[in-house]
């Protein structure tokens, strides 16, 4: 009986672009060096030690670490339990030094005062600064990215605003007007800056010599090889990024390739019923 491949792969619509084995190993991290030195407060119990998901609305440690809004995982958590949120003790400056500087990833900086009134703050140190620049080098541009075509926000990280994703037509994306502040900074600046590093309406506005002019979105045309824009389009140093089989380019591998990607993949459903659809494959 035919078979037909349906379902969250089937919403897919061209090869993708992943991370590999070597971008988990380079990876780097950057550490959020001001939570160490944050006392006598509640935060989430992450890695990030932010002050919301209802964490941040208590000031003692019994009310603190007994609010629930689900479980945390263990091995995401920043103590090593479930506890949602947890309560950063007070500390005196040199307890809060200790904790700064204890890998080398950051630096005390006694000169500030920092969360809570208590002189010191805990900022990148080089060290810090110097693996996440060579961590950027080797990885270039995000994979994600590399393969991403169509309309887009106008700003750094494409984003997926549905008032740009929506939009399929390139001259229709890139005269979009409305409700942004994003757009090209054109002329000749008499001032110290230049236009063209300018892209948010404010900022040419106070540079002499410049005009903005608006671009909510942005077009990004289709490569004509996915697998060489995953591998080659803004990489880095390090070869980090792998392409991925999904639905238009198992169109266009041989048969057995097919129905071998289709069958393995595990956000496909399979189907025996009799159902029309577009990618059926004869047992």
């Amino acid at each position: 009986m035919p078979r037909c491949y349906f379902g969250i792969c089937g919403a897919n619509v061209g090869p993708s672009c992943s991370e590999n084995g070597l971008f988990e190993t380079l990876r780097f991290e950057d550490v959020y060096c001001y939570g160490r030195a944050i006392t006598e407060s509640c935060l989430e119990n992450n890695r990030d030690m932010g002050m919301g998901d209802g964490c941040g609305d208590y000031s003692d440690m019994a009310s603190c670490e007994a609010y629930k809004d689900g479980e945390r995982r263990a091995d995401e958590s920043y103590d090593g339990s479930t506890k949602h949120c947890r309560w950063a003790p007070a500390l005196t400056t040199a307890e809060k030094e200790t904790v700064c500087e204890s890998d080398g990833d950051c630096t005390f900086n006694a000169e500030e005062n920092g969360p809570g009134g208590v002189p010191g703050e805990c900022e990148a140190s080089e060290l810090q600064r110097n693996k996440s620049s060579a961590w950027s080098a080797q990885r270039g541009m995000e994979c994600e990215k590399r393969t991403k075509h169509g309309c887009f926000e106008n700003n750094e990280w494409l984003g997926d605003d549905d008032k740009c994703t929506s939009i399929s037509d390139e001259t229709e994306c890139v005269s979009l007007d409305e409700d942004c502040a994003r757009g090209a900074c054109v002329g000749t600046s008499t001032g110290d800056g230049q236009c063209a590093d300018m892209h948010q309406d404010w900022q040419c506005a106070n540079e002499p010599g410049c005009t903005f002019e608006l671009q909510c979105c942005k077009w990004i045309p289709e490569p004509a090889d996915m697998a060489v824009s995953c591998k080659t389009n803004g990489a880095g140093t390090a070869d980090v990024c792998k392409p991925v089989m999904t639905k238009r380019a198992a169109e266009n591998a041989p048969q057995t390739t097919r129905r071998a990607s289709h069958q393995r993949s595990p956000s496909c459903i399979l189907s025996t019923r009799s159902v029309s659809c577009s990618h059926c494959f004869a047992d």
